[in-house]
């Protein structure tokens, strides 16, 4: 992979090339071909970080002010980093020893405790207390970190911030603490089990399984002396793993669940794969079809109970021509809209293994006498936003310790709106973080609320 500046259009622009086709993480276009440039760019060739880059690795403060969180993303080879004056996130690429380009087209150079980025100088500076810490399970170990404010009196309130699906090490959930750290509130972020320092089997959204792991963090927590009220954050995937770690652990401080659906894995996930195929080009009948599939296929893989009218639908999507001549999506082939062609007998061994996509958040927050907080994305692509508003609503009727929100004109991941990108979907670009910019408006509720939380507690 090499990266660097061309002109675009007369216009400085930062691009990636790998192989025969290059990128541009503006989100203006995606996966174009390299004979489409003018000429050869002049490139510096991305080189692998990973010997180095936990020694440059932590927060910094630059002249102009502004803070600077230098992290990983989940891959654990391209680098980002989040600057909160303006909320922006940017990729850096590793071009040299502590030497980054950023998609800024700027020169990111750590030497020791000094930054300088572009034009701007500056220092490491830790904005909070960060203390390393290992759980051990018995089976295998959870290691992250705690995040606490200087000025924080203990016993402290901490936030657990659980993660999503797709994102694995705690880096890339620090930035998600600072409303709570900037509110008063310890945040503990960790490697997701199997992922970086974490040990035992890898996991991505097994909720149950990620369950138990939220619920042992919650323990050590509160065994501590330093250590005052706890409650959790859930992001996504999280916003079923959260609510069903709460109820095992009796009851929480408190809740929050960002961009949580508000039905079943297996519901939100049936509306995904809907959607993708609809920007895959299935006309109204072809998706209704790949609707209904999923729905039966996902009640099957719950309940494990076969039935003739499923029975009849593998065998129409497997011969179906059209569906199974659409373009395939950028997923893996488990997440395909249009499942690759099996036999019946492949399709019988997924009967109740499945169990925990039938989780439904409702009937858990219904469970919880703690305050809760739901917050939404108006633009989020990977749910219907309004059937899960109407079912948490109508859950948690009458009670006045539950807030719903929904930001207007932001993602799934609470990011401003971008450039419709070309040659991409709008999920995959956001999730790619290529010059995203973070919802002020969702850090803001965030905080309030969460100070109103901590001063009723101390009331």
């Amino acid at each position: 992979m090499k990266a660097g500046i061309i002109r675009l259009n007369d216009e400085p622009t930062f691009i990636i090339v790998d192989e025969n086709t290059y990128h541009l993480p503006g989100l203006r276009r995606f996966n174009l071909p390299i004979n489409h440039l003018n000429e050869a760019p002049e490139l510096q060739e991305v080189i692998d970080a990973a010997s180095w880059f936990d020694d440059i690795r932590g927060c910094y403060r630059l002249d102009d002010r502004s803070r600077l969180i230098v992290g990983r993303k989940f891959d654990g080879q391209t680098p980002l980093y989040f600057i909160d004056h303006d909320f922006a996130l940017y990729r850096i690429y590793p071009v040299g020893e502590h030497e980054f380009l950023a998609e800024t087209g700027d020169v990111l150079l750590i030497d020791g405790d000094r930054i300088t980025l572009g034009q701007h100088k500056g220092i490491r500076e830790d904005f909070y207390q960060m203390e390393h810490i290992i759980i051990d399970t018995g089976d295998y170990q959870l290691a992250g970190s705690l995040l606490v404010l200087d000025a924080v009196k203990k016993p402290f309130p901490v936030i657990i911030i659980v993660h999503g699906s797709d994102t694995h090490d705690r880096d890339f959930y620090e930035w998600r603490a600072q409303p709570y750290l900037e509110a008063g509130c310890a945040a503990f972020v960790y490697d997701k089990r199997g992922w970086f320092e974490s040990t035992g089997d890898a996991l991505t959204s097994q909720i149950l399984e990620l369950t138990g792991d939220v619920v042992k963090a919650y323990e050590y927590l509160q065994g501590r002396d330093d250590v005052g009220a706890v409650g959790l954050y859930g992001f996504s995937n999280g916003g079923w793993t959260a609510p069903l770690a709460a109820t095992r652990v009796e009851n929480p401080a408190f809740l929050v669940v960002m961009s949580g659906a508000g039905y079943s894995a297996a519901r939100q996930e049936q509306i995904r794969r809907t959607n993708v195929v609809k920007e895959l080009g299935a006309n109204e009948a072809g998706a209704a079809f790949v609707s209904k599939f999923w729905e039966m296929a996902y009640q099957f893989g719950a309940d494990g109970q076969w039935t003739p009218e499923l029975e009849s639908m593998i065998i129409e999507m497997n011969a179906h021509e059209y569906l199974q001549s659409l373009p395939k999506s950028d997923h893996a082939p488990t997440l395909q809209p249009v499942p690759p062609v099996m036999p019946l007998e492949d399709w019988r061994t997924l009967g109740g293994t499945l169990a925990d996509m039938g989780i439904d958040p409702v009937p858990l927050v219904q469970q919880l006498d703690c305050p809760v907080l739901f917050v939404w994305g108006e633009r989020d692509m990977l749910q219907n936003v309004a059937e899960s508003y109407e079912r948490i609503q109508n859950a948690v009727a009458g009670r006045d310790n539950v807030r719903l929100e929904v930001i207007p004109d932001v993602s799934h991941q609470f990011f401003e709106p971008v450039p419709p990108p070309e040659g991409i979907r709008y999920a995959k670009a956001e999730w790619l973080l290529h010059h995203m910019t973070a919802s002020r408006a969702a850090h803001n509720l965030q905080k309030v609320w969460i100070e109103s939380i901590i001063q009723r507690s101390k009331s």
